[in-house]
C-alpha cells in the first residue's frame, strides 16, 4: 500500500525546490497505479494548493488522459485559467493607471514561482498618495469594499472581476504593522510580467529577499498558515542569500516568525540558519513553535497563539506598544464578504 504522507512529502519538496523532473516522475507514478484513493488524494492536494493547472499540464504533455485523475484535474484547471484571465486583465489596467498618474507603488505577495493565482493583488503606496490614488480608482470605475477611512489597507473591485485589489499604506494585521513600509521601498525592483496573451507588463515588485521577508511575516503573524507558494519563494531566498535574509529578519525583529516558519518546513528545505546568537536561541527555546497538525499536506495551519506571541515580540522590541493599543480600539474595520459579493453581482 502506498503511503500518502511519503508521496505528499516528495511532491511538496519537488514543487518548492522547482525540481520539475521529479514532479513529472511522481505524477507519472501516481497515474500508472490508477489507484482511486491515491488519485483522490492528489486531487485534494491540487485543490488545496491551486495547482490543478500545473499537474494537468504535466500529465497532458505526457499524453496521459482518460482516467479519473486527469479528468478531474482538467475540470479544475479550467477554472484556474479563467481566474488567471481575470487576474491579467486587472493587473494590466491597474499598472496602466498607476504609471499614467505617476504613483510610486510596489506589488507584493502576488507573484510566485509556481504561478499560483491568489484572490487578490496586494499593492503598497506611500501614505501621502492614498487619497489621490483612491480618487483615481473611483473615477476609473473601481468600487471600495472597505471603509475608505481604513487607510492602512483598503480593498477595491472592478466591474465583474472577482480579483480584489488590496491597497496598502502599511503591511498590517488589524492596523498593527508587522513589516515596515520603509524597508519594502528600499527593496523595490522593476521587472517584466508576461501575461497569457503574450503581452509584457513592466511592474514594480520586491526583490527576492524582501518578498521572502513579507511572506514569512504574513504566513506566521497574519494568516497562521504556510502556503506552498510561500515555501517556494522563501526557499529561493534561503538558498541564494541566507545571510541577507537573516539580516533583514533581524532588522524587522522577526526572528520568532522565521523560526516558526523554518520549523514547519525543515523536512522540505533541509536547511537551517546556523548564525543565531544566544538571545535569539533563547527566543526559540521560549517560543517552542509547534508543527502544523496536518504537516504532511500544505497549506500548513498553525496555532493563533504563535501569531500573537510573534507580533507582540516585534511590537515590544520596536517600542510600538502604543500602536497595538490604538489598533485594539479600531476593531470595527472588518471586511464584509456579503458586501463584496453584492458589489460583484451588481456588475454582471
Amino acid at each position: 500500500m502506498i503511503d500518502k504522507r511519503v508521496i505528499s512529502k516528495y511532491l511538496t519538496k519537488a514543487l518548492v525546490t522547482e525540481d520539475f523532473k521529479k514532479l513529472e516522475y511522481l505524477l507519472e507514478y501516481i497515474y500508472s497505479h490508477d489507484d482511486k484513493s491515491l488519485a483522490n488524494y492528489i486531487i485534494e492536494y491540487a485543490e488545496r494548493n491551486s495547482l490543478a493547472h500545473l499537474f494537468h499540464k504535466i500529465l497532458d504533455e505526457k499524453k496521459f488522459v482518460n482516467n479519473e485523475l486527469t479528468r478531474s484535474l482538467n475540470f479544475k484547471a479550467r477554472f484556474i485559467y479563467e481566474y488567471r484571465n481575470y487576474f491579467n486583465e486587472l493587473l494590466q489596467r491597474l499598472v496602466e493607471i498607476l504609471d499614467r498618474e505617476g504613483f510610486e507603488y510596489i506589488i507584493f505577495k502576488t507573484f510566485n514561482n509556481l504561478d499560483v493565482i491568489d484572490v487578490d493583488i496586494d499593492i503598497i503606496i506611500h501614505p501621502e498618495s492614498y487619497w489621490d490614488v483612491v480618487k483615481t480608482f473611483l473615477n476609473r470605475g473601481f468600487k471600495p469594499i472597505d471603509d475608505l477611512e481604513k487607510t492602512y489597507a483598503t480593498g477595491f473591485v472592478y466591474e465583474k472581476n472577482p480579483i480584489i485589489i488590496d491597497l496598502h499604506t502599511e503591511i498590517t494585521v488589524l492596523g498593527v504593522p508587522y513589516v515596515s513600509r520603509e524597508t519594502l521601498f528600499k527593496h523595490k525592483v522593476k521587472t517584466r510580467y508576461k501575461a497569457l496573451n503574450g503581452d509584457f507588463i513592466d511592474i514594480y515588485v520586491l526583490d527576492d529577499i524582501a518578498e521572502a521577508l513579507v511572506r514569512i511575516a504574513h504566513a506566521i503573524i497574519k494568516e497562521a498558515e504556510i502556503k506552498i507558494e510561500d515555501m517556494s519563494m522563501v526557499y529561493k531566498a534561503v538558498k541564494e542569500s541566507p545571510d541577507e535574509l537573516l539580516k533583514l529578519i533581524r532588522a524587522e525583529e522577526l526572528i520568532p516568525a522565521l523560526t516558526c516558519f523554518m520549523r514547519n518546513v525543515e523536512d522540505v528545505f533541509e536547511a537551517r540558519f546556523k548564525s543565531l546568537n544566544e538571545d535569539e536561541e533563547n527566543i526559540l527555546w521560549t517560543l517552542s513553535c509547534p508543527k502544523s497538525e496536518k504537516s504532511y499536506m500544505p497549506p500548513y495551519r498553525l496555532s493563533r497563539t504563535i501569531s500573537i506571541v510573534t507580533l507582540f515580540h516585534r511590537v515590544y522590541k520596536r517600542n510600538e506598544l502604543h500602536i497595538l493599543l490604538k489598533a485594539i480600539g479600531n476593531l470595527k474595520y472588518r471586511r464584509n464578504v456579503a458586501h463584496i459579493g453584492s458589489l460583484l453581482l451588481k456588475n454582471f
